[in-house]
């Protein structure tokens, strides 16, 4: 069921009652018109979430953001909303994008840890004649510059398959 139309109205702090009172709701083919009274409170911690989780919002935005909420968070129906092939298909082509993203990032960990010891004796070696060429204050001291045999090892354990 779609949520597209609402009406918020806001009561006062000291008004007793719950933060949300459905006020009144007519319901049609496809929609439900809902109209709403929320507390101002309730309705700032409802701007503060949504502001801490999305960032700041435009009012259709901010409109668009509470209507996922109502149909999302609604006690109403204890069971999600089922999802059509379309759906279905997205989130599949996002993850299987992801993975071969993943897929992609581990290829190119795996060429940089191949080849980090080739690449670490190439610039000490080239450190070492700047050295030669310009003085030690030319020389900048990096991290990689004290890694030893065993840092080496332990990136060609965690991204090669070597045995």
């Amino acid at each position: 069921m779609n949520y597209h139309r609402w009406r918020i109205s806001l009561r006062g702090e000291g008004e007793a009652g719950p933060a949300v009172v459905v006020e009144c709701r007519s319901v049609s083919d496809e929609s439900v018109t809902l109209s709403l009274s929320l507390t101002k409170g309730f309705m700032k911690t409802l701007e503060d979430f949504l502001s801490a989780k999305l960032g700041f919002l435009a009012s259709p935005q901010r409109n668009e953001a509470i209507s996922l909420l109502l149909e999302w968070g609604s006690s109403g129906s204890p069971q999600g909303t089922p999802l059509t092939n379309a759906e279905k298909f997205a989130i599949v082509g996002m993850h299987s994008s992801l993975h071969f993203k993943l897929y992609e990032c581990y290829n190119d960990n795996q060429s940089v840890a191949m080849g980090l010891r080739a690449h670490c004796e190439l610039n000490r070696r080239l450190k070492k004649r700047l050295v030669e060429v310009m003085g030690p204050a030319a020389v900048p001291r990096d991290e990689w510059d004290s890694w030893d045999e065993a840092v080496f090892e332990r990136f060609q354990r965690k991204y090669l398959f070597l045995r």
